[in-house]
């Protein structure tokens, strides 16, 4: 059982909830269900939640994982009782010297580097996101529906680090793209970006999914 968990399941788990989030937003979004307009935002904000509570969870299954698999190797769980070194030049542990320098040091910030400090990272960029799809939506609220702000966010977090580079430029250039189709084809000039921000999550974790998936053994 600890093998599945350490092969199958660690390596799909985090792509799951993250295109489960996806679809259930677009469902919200588009008002299946009976999803009336006013409650998307509610919505979204929980399945924020829901998901940033399952990438902690996905987050310490890594960690057990990594104890799991040094563990059974004699040269690796000596990584386990292992301190960091004290000339590894990082504030973090410049800052808490007794929690890297006691025996599980190296372990503990080999986590924090691996696992944890990617998932703050998305949770912070998608938090600076949201702020940023606020302040435009002040600016100019014509180009946002009911809960686009709390979509970008849930989106963002979804697609996460460093797939967020990607997911940003692409959700722009979506956006320009469905204006200009419906500019012609509608004779409207404007578009909200809530179906560009949908498109381009789409598009980020279905050509993640494929190049691991595929490609991958192809390669290597």
């Amino acid at each position: 059982m600890p093998d599945f968990f350490i092969g199958s399941f660690l390596k799909w788990f985090p792509r799951v909830i993250s295109g489960l989030a996806v679809l259930a937003a677009i469902f919200a979004y588009f008002g299946c269900c009976g999803t009336r307009e006013e409650k998307r935002r509610h919505l979204f904000l929980g399945f924020l939640i829901f998901l940033f509570a399952l990438q902690v969870l996905n987050a310490g299954l890594l960690m057990w994982g990594q104890q799991y698999v040094w563990s059974r190797d004699p040269l690796a769980r000596a990584l386990l009782i292992t301190p960091l070194p004290k000339n590894i030049p990082v504030p973090l542990v410049e800052a808490v010297p007794g929690v890297f320098q006691a025996p599980s040091g190296y372990y503990i910030f080999y986590s924090l580097q691996h696992f944890w400090f990617p998932l703050l990272l998305s949770a912070l960029l998608a938090f600076l996101f949201y702020l940023f799809l606020k302040m435009l939506q002040k600016y100019n609220g014509r180009f946002f529906e009911t809960g686009e702000t709390e979509l970008g966010f849930l989106l963002a977090l979804a697609v996460g680090w460093p797939k967020f580079v990607i997911f940003l430029p692409l959700a722009l250039l979506f956006v320009v793209l469905i204006a200009i189709f419906r500019g012609i084809v509608a004779k409207e000039k404007y578009t909200t970006l809530g179906v560009p921000l949908l498109l381009a999550a789409v598009v980020v974790l279905a050509t993640q999914t494929f190049l691991q998936s595929f490609l991958t053994p192809l390669i290597f």
